[in-house]
């Protein structure tokens, strides 16, 4: 995954360098300051070429993204149900191995901001501002690995200095937490409590749900938390 990262990202980043050159060079350098690319592809690209590039660009751009957004959030819901915090029924998957009632799940709450109208700025600001805070659970492995699987870490083609990480865990927490308060601060107290009855619920659910697997002989809770054989090899 950290190769994937480091690919990907210098990867797309020549590429916009790349984009940019060609921009600048059909439109002069101080036309282009804090203008779109179609003020240069406008200059060049017969009218039904620019159309589908304005358009048919942003369509494509948006429709990835929500294909990845909703993809990822899937797969998260997909291993919860195999690991029996949700019922079985939620993880069916169709003929090509997809969780289909899953996707479908997700697919309709991301469409509910639009049929309800909501603005995009708040709800922006009222998904990320606890989204932000549960991130914060992914940067504790960080810490935690290196003395967890001494092996594993030590064999890892990529690895930092163990008082660097903490540096940088450190760091990622002060602005994250900056970020989601200052997110939170746009949201109104109703949204607030609501998002805290939301995650409230879902903190009650778990328990439950780990009592209810306990009384039919599953240690949920032992289950979750141990490693992959692979981890441990």
């Amino acid at each position: 995954m950290p190769r994937a990262i480091a690919v990907s990202t210098l990867s797309i980043s020549a590429l916009y360098a790349v984009i940019a050159a060609v921009a600048v060079g059909v439109v002069p350098w101080k036309q282009m300051i804090r203008q779109p690319l179609s003020i240069a592809a406008e200059t060049f690209m017969p009218s039904w070429m620019f159309k589908f590039f304005v358009i048919g660009g942003a369509l494509f751009a948006l429709l990835t993204s929500m294909l990845a957004l909703i993809m990822d959030y899937s797969r998260g819901v997909w291993a919860a149900a195999e690991d029996g915090l949700f019922p079985a029924w939620l993880g069916a998957t169709n003929k090509y191995g997809v969780p289909h009632r899953i996707l479908l799940l997700t697919g309709a709450i991301g469409l509910m901001p639009i049929l309800l109208e909501l603005p995009l700025d708040y709800v922006f600001a009222m998904m990320n501002a606890p989204g932000m805070l549960l991130g914060l659970l992914a940067t504790i492995p960080a810490v935690l690995a290196p003395k967890k699987l001494p092996h594993k870490f030590e064999n890892a083609w990529f690895k930092l200095p163990y008082g660097l990480t903490v540096a940088i865990v450190l760091i990622n927490m002060a602005v994250t937490l900056f970020f989601c308060y200052s997110l939170f601060a746009t949201l109104t107290l109703p949204t607030i409590l609501g998002i805290v009855a939301f995650y409230g619920g879902g903190t009650v659910y778990f328990y439950v749900r780990v009592n209810q697997l306990k009384r039919k002989g599953i240690d949920l809770r032992t289950k979750m938390a141990a490693y992959d054989p692979s981890w441990v090899s």
